[in-house]
C-alpha cells in the first residue's frame, strides 16, 4: 500500500507535467491518479477527527490542512488547461514540497515510535498461556508486553539496536473470599525472568518485526 501511494503521488505528476505534448485525456488521468491518495487521506483524517474533535485536534487538523493544500495545489497545477504559467510553477513546487513534508513527518513518527516487536512465546513446544515479555535496550530503556492466552505478545516503542529479553510467568493467587477467574499458568525456569541470565538477545529495528521466543527447559 505504501509503495502504491508513493508511485501515485510521484508518478502521476511526472506524467502530468511531462514536457512532451501528450493527449489531454492522459494528463487528466495522471492528475487524478496523483490526487487520489491525498484525497482519500483527507477524507479519512477528517472522518477520524469528526469522531473525536477535541482529543484529535492537534494531530488531525495540521494533517487536514496539509492534505487540503496538496489537493488544491495538485489540481490547479496538473489539470490541463489555460492557466498562468507562474502560478502553475509555484503550485507545482508547493505540491512537491508538501509531499516531502508529509514523508518527513511520517519518518519522524516512525523513528519516534521505535520498533514494534511481536510474536509467540513457547516452552517445550507449548504456547505460554500468560505472562509478560520485557525488552531491555542498550540505553537502559525497558519495554514490556503481556502474553495472551494463545502465547502471542506485542511490545511497542522499543529503541533500535541490540536488546536483551526476559520472560516471566506468574502463578495464580490463592483463592480468596471473592471468586476470580485466574489466567492459565505454565511454569518456566526462573532464569528467564532476568535479562542477564535469560540468554535471550536480538536486534531491533524501526517498524514491526516478528520475534518468536522458544524457551528451553
Amino acid at each position: 500500500m505504501f509503495r502504491l501511494m508513493l508511485v501515485l503521488l510521484l508518478g502521476g505528476p511526472i506524467l502530468a507535467w511531462f514536457p512532451v505534448k501528450l493527449p489531454v485525456a492522459v494528463r487528466k488521468i495522471a492528475a487524478c491518479l496523483a490526487l487520489v491518495p491525498a484525497t482519500v487521506a483527507l477524507v479519512f483524517v477528517s472522518g477520524v477527527w469528526l469522531m473525536r474533535p477535541r482529543q484529535l485536534a492537534w494531530p488531525a487538523l495540521p494533517l487536514i490542512l496539509l492534505f487540503g493544500m496538496m489537493v488544491a495545489a495538485g489540481a490547479y497545477s496538473m489539470w490541463p488547461g489555460e492557466r498562468s504559467r507562474k502560478k502553475c510553477l509555484f503550485l507545482a513546487s508547493s505540491y512537491v514540497g508538501l509531499i516531502l513534508i508529509l514523508f518527513t513527518l511520517a519518518g519522524a513518527v516512525v523513528y519516534a515510535r521505535g520498533g514494534t516487536v511481536f510474536g509467540t512465546v513457547t516452552f517445550k513446544g507449548q504456547a505460554l498461556p500468560s505472562g509478560k515479555v520485557s525488552i531491555l535496550s542498550e540505553s537502559g530503556v525497558v519495554c514490556s508486553g503481556d502474553i495472551g492466552p494463545n502465547g502471542r505478545y506485542i511490545v511497542y516503542r522499543v529503541p533500535s539496536g541490540r536488546v536483551k529479553m526476559a520472560v516471566a510467568t506468574y502463578p495464580p493467587p490463592p483463592p480468596g473470599p471473592v471468586p476470580t477467574t485466574a489466567s492459565k499458568y505454565l511454569p518456566i525456569p526462573r532464569r528467564y525472568r532476568e535479562f542477564d541470565t535469560s540468554a535471550l538477545t536480538d536486534t531491533v529495528t524501526h517498524g514491526g518485526q516478528v520475534r518468536d521466543i522458544e524457551l528451553e527447559p
